[in-house]
């Protein structure tokens, strides 16, 4: 794709992903390449706990940076009701050979939520639901998903309670009595 002063939004229907170049975005007039990378070839695998559930979207040539974000729409798989936005949690992450940085992450689950910028509801009702990120330069992404987590930290010289309501139906009740550290204690609680 080619990027002009003028920016644009591209659509990449090899990995299922748009790309939003605002006004400005560029310096000058740039060529980039996108290509999806396969699962197998990709150098950085799920953490724990983590399912990779886009294709992988590669921007290159690497070391392009933007003078303005750019917006990422990701299509994913994962099939979005309200126990999934309970324990679970989308999220997109910059995968590099030495590992991964998450970026925040916006969920769009209906044509209304799309940036206006991008709005083309034939094309983009066939890959909702959407993960958003952006970018400030050229770099690989994939959404992914995850159990939410919670990070505690148990005191040494009192009790401690954890309490959290997952939906309608579910909580979680954990106690700590006193004593039970010797050290403060940090835990993920999942």
């Amino acid at each position: 794709i080619t990027i002009n002063e003028e920016g644009g939004c591209f659509h990449v229907p090899v990995a299922s992903a748009f790309l939003q170049f605002p006004p400005n975005a560029v310096e000058e007039k740039v060529t980039l390449k996108c290509s999806r990378v396969k699962y197998k070839e990709c150098e950085v695998k799920p953490r724990d706990g983590e399912v990779f559930v886009s294709r992988i979207l590669k921007v290159e040539p690497e070391g392009v940076k933007f003078k303005k974000p750019v917006t990422v729409l990701l299509s994913h798989s994962l099939y979005e009701d309200q126990d999934f936005l309970y324990f679970y949690e989308l999220i997109v992450e910059n995968v590099s050979p030495t590992g991964w940085q998450e970026l925040k992450t916006e969920r769009i689950s209906s044509i209304e939520d799309v940036p206006k910028e991008m709005y083309n509801k034939e094309i983009l009702d066939d890959y909702l639901p959407f993960a958003k990120a952006t970018i400030h330069e050229t770099c690989t992404l994939i959404a992914a998903t995850r159990v939410r987590s919670d990070q505690i930290s148990i005191p040494t010289n009192r009790n401690y309670a954890f309490f959290k309501q997952y939906g309608d139906n579910t909580e979680l009740n954990i106690t700590f009595p006193f004593g039970v550290t010797e050290e403060i204690l940090n835990l993920t609680v999942q």
